[in-house]
């Protein structure tokens, strides 16, 4: 799914952090269209509505796998955790996310690790002219 506008909902409590990421969404030659919520409880809701692609979400507790609708796929999930941490990473996966990216590597790969979960294969990296 390399084409179109791929919806998905930003659930990150954090103000700043769902700002930074909101705004490099919006600064990506891919056309996403988001919807951000600042409260996980209203997670489910969001994504009911939205039908979204792909979900982004913090999570310590890992408690994001129960609040999502049943119908959405979970390995359409982007984990961002507070730290690189191996053994966080490979619970967030062994709790069936597409992806896991701490904090320090958003302005890195979460574009990136987005793009891989919906399946494209070529770099969109240069700007639009």
């Amino acid at each position: 799914m390399c084409t179109g506008a791929p919806a998905v909902v930003v659930a990150v409590g954090h103000d700043a952090l769902r700002r930074l990421i909101l705004e490099l969404l919006d600064q990506d030659r891919v056309a996403w269209q988001l919807h951000a919520v600042a409260n996980r409880r209203d997670l489910a809701a969001a994504v009911s509505v939205a039908g979204p692609d792909l979900v982004v979400l913090t999570d310590e507790s890992l408690d994001w796998c129960r609040e999502l609708p049943a119908a959405f796929a979970s390995q359409r999930v982007v984990v961002i955790g507070p730290a690189p941490d191996p053994a966080y990473e490979r619970t967030a996966r062994e709790a069936g996310a597409g992806a896991w990216l701490s904090t320090d590597q958003i302005g890195d790969d979460l574009i990136l690790s987005m793009r891989r979960l919906l399946g494209c294969t070529h770099d969109h990296a240069q700007p639009a002219a």
